[in-house]
């Protein structure tokens, strides 16, 4: 006998028993009941663990840290404004020459081209010559020889440092032949009957450049003796014009450039 579903097992034993001959049957019966088999519990969940909190720290809340004042305000001076600078005065016109110079200037021009620019610019050695001869009452009644005689002394004297040494004297007041008269009473300017005939200026700390002028000295130069200054830049072409130069003394300067071949042309230099 089995009892399904309860987990129940059922023994049965038989026997005899009797004092009388008699047949006792005795049964035993023994039921023996399992518990039904329940699946295992799940062990408990333990509660989470919140870490423990700490305990607050009681610090002294620092006090309060205010900003430093700020400096003092020093008065503002306004600033200096700076002085405005006058208005430069008009470039002064250079002078207006007379017409005889103006005509004058139109010959030099023409005989020597190459000056044409330098007789109009303001400044230049040709040009401060040009009115210095204006300034000379005299200077229309002058022969065209003796006009072009001044003009490259004239010329020379504002191109060089002639005038700045040795007493001589650049004054349109007097004869050309005189402005070469040093203070030792000699004169450097060598005249002769039909005008200058030698400049005699060796060792004599002349300084600037040899102009191209003195070649209208051509009818009487025979002599140019500049050895021993400062003398710069080159030698003009021009002084290929003097026909009748015997002497022609140049060394011991500052000259620069080429010797012109036009040098080749003075058939009387010594």
């Amino acid at each position: 006998i089995a009892l399904v579903g309860l987990g129940v097992g059922l023994g049965i034993s038989l026997g005899q028993r009797g004092s009388s001959g008699s047949v006792e049957q005795t049964m035993r019966v023994s039921i023996t009941v399992a518990s039904p088999t329940m699946p295992p519990h799940p062990p408990p969940t333990p509660p989470p663990t919140t870490p423990p909190t700490p305990p607050p720290t009681n610090l002294p809340t620092p006090p309060p840290t205010n900003p430093p004042p700020p400096p003092p305000m020093s008065p503002q001076t306004p600033p200096t404004p700076s002085p405005t600078p006058p208005p430069m005065p008009p470039p002064t016109p250079p002078p207006v020459l007379p017409p005889i110079i103006k005509k004058f200037q139109d010959d030099i021009c023409a005989e020597i081209p190459n000056s044409c620019s330098d007789l109009s610019s303001p400044g230049t050695p040709q040009r401060k010559a040009l009115e210095f001869l204006g300034g000379d009452p005299l200077f229309s009644s002058y022969p065209h020889t003796k006009k072009r005689q001044r003009f490259a002394l004239a010329v020379f004297a504002f191109s060089t440092t002639m005038m700045k040494g040795k007493g001589y004297e650049l004054d349109v007041s007097k004869d050309e032949c005189l402005w070469g008269v040093n203070v030792d009473g000699d004169n450097d300017i060598e005249c002769g009957p039909n005008g200058v005939v030698r400049l005699w200026l060796s060792s004599n700390l002349l300084g600037g450049t040899v102009p191209r002028e003195l070649a209208l000295l051509n009818d009487t130069l025979w002599g140019l003796h500049f050895t021993g200054n400062s003398l710069r830049s080159s030698i003009p072409t021009e002084i290929g014009r003097l026909s009748k130069l015997r002497t022609l003394h140049l060394g011991y300067n500052e000259l620069t450039g080429v010797i012109p071949t036009q040098l080749g042309q003075l058939k009387n230099l010594k």
